[in-house]
């Protein structure tokens, strides 16, 4: 894949777990500001792209459908927020995600395996739908600005191990967040998120190895996940 910016898995998994733990260095204060870290799974519908012009195979394809279907993948966030003190919370977090994929493109014959990965920055606010003892359960929204959405194909067929990259930045997405939230300590807390993503006719341009354009994506991830907190 060609996403310049998310870190490899290995060195994601490790910021989302240590970073919280650095934190707890720091005596535990009654501040509104929090730090938590976001891992789970992704799950992508189908989805299309209408490809113009693009090169697959030696082949000149013209206004052709590709199909895409994706596997479960996974999913990952780091954000830092303010918490009010009618329980609101504002908060900017990143989150990145990557499902394996098998592609059929219009004309060639064939499918190709690749990766579809997105790295996307969101502003978002959660209003406390209920407060019980140490649980609480969230709503919320928030906007985003898509970094990069990326979609690799791998050659499989001709055994170049040639791979082809498109990639698309600069758009806007919507994402809505159900939260049930624990309370360990003062400054600790776990909790279970539920994710929906949704960003529509997003266009990516070809970059390594590939030419054209594909158009008219909807982008509509849902993710599982648990976060960690820690309020400082």
């Amino acid at each position: 894949m060609n996403c310049s910016c998310p870190l490899p898995m290995n060195m994601i998994a490790a910021t989302l777990f240590f970073v919280p733990a650095i934190c707890s260095t720091a005596h535990a204060k009654e501040s509104p500001w929090y730090v938590r870290s976001s891992v789970g799974v992704s799950q992508l519908s189908d989805h299309r792209f209408v490809a113009d012009n693009v090169n697959v195979d030696s082949q000149r394809l013209s206004n052709g459908i590709w199909n895409v279907d994706s596997d479960t993948g996974f999913y990952s966030g780091l954000g830092a927020g303010y918490q009010f003190s009618s329980g609101w919370r504002t908060e900017l977090f990143w989150e990145y995600r990557t499902n394996d994929s098998t592609t059929q493109v219009a004309n060639a014959g064939n499918n190709f395996q690749g990766n579809l990965a997105s790295s996307i920055v969101f502003a978002n606010i959660y209003y406390p739908l209920i407060e019980l003892n140490k649980w609480k359960v969230l709503v919320g929204a928030g906007i985003g600005w898509i970094q990069e959405i990326d979609i690799d194909l791998e050659d499989t067929i001709t055994g170049t191990e040639v791979e082809r990259s498109f990639s698309g930045d600069n758009d806007v997405a919507a994402q809505i967040m159900l939260v049930a939230e624990f309370e360990l300590t003062r400054s600790w807390s776990v909790a279970a998120e539920g994710r929906y993503t949704r960003a529509n006719d997003i266009a990516l341009s070809g970059e390594e190895n590939a030419v054209g354009h594909l158009s008219g994506f909807k982008y509509t991830p849902i993710s599982l996940g648990i976060s960690i907190q820690y309020q400082f």
